[in-house]
Order: C-alpha cells, then sequence, then structure tokens
C-alpha cells in the first residue's frame, strides 16, 4: 500500500507530469475506495490554518519538544487518488508546512 511518504517526493514544486505520476502511484498502490492517512509537519503558528482548510477532519496533533512545530495526522476516506490530491493541493501553500 502507497502511504504518504511517497508524497513527499512530489509536494515540493508539483508540475502536471509529477501530479499524473502521483495519481498513477496512488491508483496502482491503493485500494479505492479507502482510507488513506495523512500527516504534516507545521510550524505551531500555522496549525489554525490546516484546521481552517479541512474544517469537518478530526485531527490528531502533536508538539514538538520544544512547541516551535506541530505534527497533524489524520486519516480520511477516499473514493479515489483525486480526493488524496485534494488534500495535498488544499494545504500546499501554508508557509513552512511539510508533507511526511
Amino acid at each position: 500500500m502507497l502511504d504518504n511518504w511517497a508524497f513527499a517526493q512530489y509536494s515540493y514544486s508539483m508540475d502536471q507530469e509529477r501530479m499524473k505520476a502521483f495519481k498513477r502511484l496512488l491508483e496502482e498502490e491503493h485500494e479505492w475506495p479507502g482510507p488513506y492517512s495523512f500527516k504534516f509537519i507545521v510550524p505551531s503558528e500555522k496549525i489554525d490554518l490546516v484546521s481552517q482548510l479541512l474544517p469537518d477532519v478530526e485531527m490528531t496533533t502533536r508538539f514538538s519538544g520544544k512547541g516551535k512545530y506541530t505534527s497533524v495526522s489524520f486519516q480520511l476516506q477516499c473514493k479515489s487518488a483525486d480526493d488524496v490530491i485534494d488534500v495535498y493541493e488544499k494545504v500546499k501553500n501554508i508557509p513552512g508546512i511539510m508533507s511526511l
């Protein structure tokens, strides 16, 4: 099963060709519909932006040792690879966010 580690390879300056490759990987390696786990690291002062972009998602958060960063994890039931990509597209412009 493809996990979100693969997305990290594509999340920086994702052009159309890379997006197509990521979508192909998701379609080949994952069964749809099905659950997909997301995990992000975000500067703690930006955590509200994640919640605003995904208001109906129940998230688990964990602060780093010094509290500068927050780990955000959640699982969504996705109908297709497009649902997964939509989530990454929503959060990609949050300053300092890292996809794992």
